[in-house]
């Protein structure tokens, strides 16, 4: 299923990403660093739902490494979702009928967002086998996506969960292992993340947004040394 967003939403994500690549020129010269393009997949538990919503998780870092203990990040990220099925209750004013009946709730809630990230190294910097820390800041998407299966013709759900979307700012932290492989680096990642900050729903939901424990993995290949 694929993920929509507002026009304005995906403008607001083209100007942070060129404002991040701009900072990233200024800041870091690219001479200077070693460069690692790195595919990673994972999987999302949604802590801020107790673990209600589950995702898969596709990325794409680039890494720039300036020392054996410090490298800086640029991450752009989509989530896929795993339907989750939950259960409202229908009424009926037709005296003909069940007062009431089960009405089936699906969620899908998928997610898009862009971030720059730190990455300093704990332990063994100087060795094949590296403990990191890892610190992100960036700008996300949420969708939660809501379908209802029930007879919908005699049947009402009081106060029924709607589609919901989000945008803002999201921060997140974790710790990386990677061991190095020649020229390339496999790493496992555990990442916890805050959801949007923001107003909160202006709607009688039943959720809230994302909130997400990643465990990602991923390989970087070298595409540039100093």
């Amino acid at each position: 299923m694929h993920l929509t967003f507002p026009l304005f939403g995906l403008l607001i994500v083209m100007k942070k990403l060129i404002a991040v690549l701009l900072c990233i020129h200024l800041a870091i010269p690219v001479c200077e660093a070693q460069l690692y393009l790195a595919p990673v997949a994972g999987y999302q538990v949604d802590i801020n739902n107790n673990g209600r919503f589950k995702q898969i998780s596709t990325a794409l870092q680039l890494n720039l490494k300036k020392s054996n203990y410090y490298e800086l990040i640029v991450l752009v990220q989509k989530t896929w979702p795993v339907a989750a099925g939950f259960s409202d209750t229908a009424f009926s004013q037709n005296p003909s009928l069940a007062l009431f009946t089960a009405a089936a709730k699906t969620i899908r809630p998928a997610s898009f967002s862009i971030a720059v990230g730190h990455k300093v190294a704990i332990l063994g910097a100087n060795t094949n086998k590296i403990v990191s820390l890892l610190m992100f800041s960036g700008f996300t998407f949420q969708k939660m996506e809501v379908a209802y299966q029930f007879d919908k013709a005699n049947y009402t759900v009081l106060n029924p969960d709607k589609t919901l979307y989000v945008d803002g700012l999201y921060l997140s932290w974790g710790i990386e292992y990677m061991r190095v492989i020649n020229n390339g680096r496999l790493f496992f990642q555990l990442v916890a993340a805050t959801p949007p900050i923001r107003k909160k729903i202006n709607y009688p939901a039943s959720f809230n947004f994302l909130a997400p424990l990643s465990f990602n993995a991923g390989y970087a290949f070298q595409i540039k040394s100093k």
